[in-house]
């Protein structure tokens, strides 16, 4: 990121890549998938700023690998797959849709997303039986989160993307989304998905630090996204709804803050105002959003069982509104391809997400996964979420039902007194369990 700092996005671009090399080849010689996908989670931020022109499907190849690499070294872990309907299905449903796109436009590139989203949703669920190098990762991402930050912060006015010269990188809602994910892992569970349960110096450091980027992104569906993702911590997580306040209401204060009192206050408010002011209408407001959702009916009603076919969106929204755009929702988007028949089976997998979830609530009383569920449904209100990005809030939601790192209590009452037996949880016993510290 210090070369992207100083204007030198090909050399940011080679240092990134060489390095992931290094460090992912040695934990594959190595025969450590853990270690692998560890890695690999903590660099998607960086990987996708500069991958629009640097090796575009560079997070297919390196999450497909360290999959592969699970299946050869760690079998038991990688069948877990098969024993949980949501992620195997979900990994079937993302193929076929890239290969139905692929065999329609005659582009391998044709939402070629989908099988990323896929594949990083997976990865974190297979790493979620490790849950210390689950925190780990997710350190990494927030340094790699902060060091984009800084890289980018001279090019243009939303940080998180940069223009420099003729090559254009970045997407700020991608980079918002991140910051979002880190900030929430400071909220939930006292910062136990971190690591940082016992260090409140540094949950308050990073989430100060990664709500201050938020507001600099000037993403407004991200800021959306960790409004909704506050709630819902708050609302249903009340073992550490106390604890949280005091980052919910002072951290936000001083991150504002921070942002005005920079060379990019300006345009904070100037997005803030497009969405605040009254003299805006409701395209402007989401950027012509609206426009595709009041056009949907024309574009389903054409095709409403079978879709256009997969790929086909920026066609079909230029034979009803004249320009050759992308559906800016998942909902929409999956409506137009694969009409009812695809979007009844995205919802019938996001339900059956939904269902483990709450039952891992209920159970463990891990507000996390409710947590990255409700957000990736918010985020797929206003981009196609079928992306890397996207994927790691998926993947959280799929850890609910994963008890790997919890255990079934047994007590004995002898003559003597009792004794405590700890087992570890069978995957799919639902009995009374508790933690383990």
């Amino acid at each position: 990121m210090a070369a992207l700092y100083t204007s030198q996005p090909a050399l940011a671009a080679q240092l990134l890549y060489g390095s992931a090399a290094v460090f992912l080849g040695f934990h594959a010689l190595a025969g450590d998938p853990r270690r692998y996908t560890t890695f690999a989670i903590s660099i998607i931020p960086a990987v996708l700023l500069l991958r629009n022109h640097y090796l575009f499907s560079s997070l297919v190849a390196i999450f497909g690998f360290g999959i592969m690499l699970w299946w050869l070294l760690s079998p038991a872990e990688f069948f877990q797959l098969w024993r949980s309907a949501p992620p195997k299905l979900l990994l079937f449903a993302t193929f076929l849709y890239w290969l139905a796109s692929w065999f329609n436009t005659g582009s391998y590139s044709s939402n070629l997303h989908s099988v990323e989203f896929s594949l990083v949703a997976v990865s974190i669920f297979l790493l979620g039986a490790h849950r210390s190098s689950l925190e780990a990762a997710f350190m990494g991402m927030a340094l790699t989160v902060f060091c984009e930050g800084i890289g980018t912060f001279p090019f243009g006015d939303r940080l998180g993307s940069a223009r420099i010269g003729s090559i254009s990188l970045g997407n700020p809602i991608t980079y918002g989304l991140a910051a979002t994910l880190i900030f929430l892992l400071c909220v939930a569970e006292n910062g136990r998905w971190l690591g940082l349960e016992r260090f409140g110096a540094g949950r308050f450091s990073i989430s100060l630090g990664c709500a201050a980027f938020l507001v600099l992104s000037t993403s407004r569906g991200s800021w959306l996204v960790a409004i909704i993702g506050v709630l819902v911590a708050l609302v249903f997580g009340q073992g550490f709804r106390a604890n949280a306040f005091w980052i919910v209401i002072s951290v936000p204060v001083i991150a504002i803050s921070i942002a005005l009192s920079t060379g990019r206050g300006p345009d904070v408010l100037r997005f803030y105002n497009k969405v605040a002011s009254s003299d805006t209408n409701l395209g402007q407001k989401t950027t012509g959003r609206i426009d595709q959702w009041e056009r949907l009916p024309d574009a389903f009603s054409t095709s409403p069982i079978w879709g256009h076919g997969g790929g086909s969106g920026a066609s079909v929204y230029h034979d009803i509104g004249g320009k050759e755009l992308e559906w800016h929702s998942v909902y929409l988007q999956l409506l137009v391809e694969t009409g009812a028949m695809g979007f009844v089976i995205f919802a019938g997998i996001l339900a059956g997400v939904g269902n483990l979830v709450l039952e891992h609530r209920r159970i463990t009383g891990e507000i996390l996964p409710l947590v990255a569920l409700v957000c990736y449904l918010a985020i797929g209100v206003s981009i196609s979420a079928l992306d890397g990005m996207s994927g790691v809030y998926m993947g959280l939601a799929l850890l609910g039902g994963k008890y790997s790192r919890f255990c079934k209590m047994t007590i004995a009452n002898l003559r003597h007194g009792a004794v405590v037996k700890l087992e570890p949880l069978p995957q799919g016993d639902l009995r009374e369990i508790k933690t383990v510290a």
